[in-house]
């Protein structure tokens, strides 16, 4: 029993390693076993599909075989929860909005939004039951915290964008989160505010998967499936904005599936700032082009939305007709 929940954290991890490798560069070497040097320079780039059926495997696998929950001193290993939300993720990604509305179901009970959102950061509540995967960090042994994240010593200089700053409604709790406070000589938005220890560090785990994601993405699948102007969808929309204090929303203001989908977005983009997840959600909704466009003022093209492949991974394999550059670099 012991070996398959080490088996399946394992494959756990490697998908989650494999889903962020597919959607920043696509097309990817896919190796599941151990491989010596010489063989490892002769596997070329899969499929994007491929790639996401191994992601599957790896997750189904490992939501079979992790239990639900651990004792505290292993709080932060992976759970059966945590691949079944991360495959509702990649499910979503895949456009495989019934798949991903089965899964994600079955997340729901397991974990709660936190009445005050501010609770879900605050670092002496890491345990909190919104969490569902983090990466685990301790300011108090050494080696085992990190320094200050997005702090800025120059204001003016700071990673927020006007257009972020000015989406929040006067009455938004969260516009608190990404406010900055000072952290010694530095500035930190709330969200990851932290007191330095001895060793000069700091300790906030970093939240890879939460309970309103998986709240968010159950409404964004539902609406995918079919538009439905009362149900399940607006009721997991409007939990969240009820927490954020906001009104509650009703097909009067979002009377079509289009205006639907561009309310989960926009309440994505509320919702997890600085968390990881604004890229990829634009990939997936294929709005990063007019997003960025529009709202940075950057041009970018298609091609852009895949990252460069390391040229020095290229000419490692040194055989183009497998392991090939991105177009257009």
């Amino acid at each position: 029993t012991l070996k398959r929940q080490f088996e399946a954290e394992a494959r756990f991890i490697r998908a989650l390693t494999y889903f962020n490798i597919v959607r920043l560069w696509g097309d990817a070497p896919i190796v599941l076993k151990v491989v010596s040097v010489e063989e490892s320079l002769s596997i070329g780039r899969s499929p994007v599909a491929e790639v996401y059926e191994a992601i599957e495997a790896d997750l189904l696998y490992a939501a079979s075989n992790l239990p639900n929950s651990y004792t505290a001193q292993d709080f932060g290993r992976a759970t059966s929860g945590a691949a079944k939300a991360l495959l509702g993720k990649v499910y979503l990604t895949q456009k495989k909005y019934s798949e991903a509305v089965t899964i994600l179901n079955d997340v729901v009970g397991q974990y709660s939004l936190l009445n005050d959102i501010s609770d879900v950061f605050d670092t002496n509540n890491k345990n909190n039951n919104e969490v569902i995967f983090s990466i685990r960090f301790n300011k108090e042994i050494l080696g085992q915290g990190h320094g200050l994240w997005f702090a800025v010593s120059d204001i003016s200089i700071s990673p927020f964008t006007t257009k972020l700053v000015n989406a929040y409604s006067g009455s938004d709790v969260r516009k608190s989160l990404i406010e900055f406070q000072s952290a010694g000589n530095l500035l930190v938005p709330a969200k990851f505010f932290d007191t330095e220890s001895a060793f000069r560090n700091f300790g906030n785990d970093y939240i890879l998967l939460r309970h309103a994601d998986v709240v968010l993405m159950l409404a964004e699948a539902l609406n995918e499936q079919s538009y439905q102007a009362s149900g399940n969808a607006f009721d997991y929309l409007n939990d969240i904005r009820e927490r954020a204090n906001l009104l509650t929303l009703t097909s009067t203001d979002l009377p079509n599936q289009a205006s639907f989908r561009d309310a989960v977005l926009n309440e994505r983009f509320l919702e997890f700032p600085f968390e990881g997840h604004r890229w990829f959600d634009l990939i997936r909704t294929n709005t990063a082009e007019a997003e960025i466009n529009s709202g940075v003022g950057i041009s970018i093209q298609d091609f852009q939305l895949l990252y460069p492949v390391p040229q020095t991974e290229v000419e490692k394999i040194n055989n183009v007709s497998i392991f090939y550059q991105n177009e257009g670099y």
